[in-house]
C-alpha cells in the first residue's frame, strides 16, 4: 500500500506540478508586462496563445 501511495505522489509531481509551474511563470510574465505597458501585454498574451495553440495542435 505504501508503494502505491508513493507512486501516486511521484506521478502527481511529475505530471501536474510541472504544468502548474509553467502556467504560473507565464502568468507572472504576463502580469508584469501588463503593469509596464498595456499594449506590450496584449502582444505577449497573443504570443502565448499562439504558442499554446501550436503546442496543442502538435499533439
Amino acid at each position: 500500500m505504501a508503494k502505491l501511495i508513493r507512486l501516486f505522489f511521484i506521478n502527481l509531481l511529475n505530471n501536474w506540478l510541472e504544468d502548474l509551474f509553467v502556467l504560473l511563470g507565464v502568468g507572472f510574465l504576463i502580469y508584469t508586462t501588463y503593469s509596464i505597458n498595456i499594449t506590450a501585454g496584449n502582444y505577449l498574451v497573443g504570443a502565448v496563445f499562439l504558442l499554446f495553440g501550436f503546442l496543442m495542435a502538435k499533439k
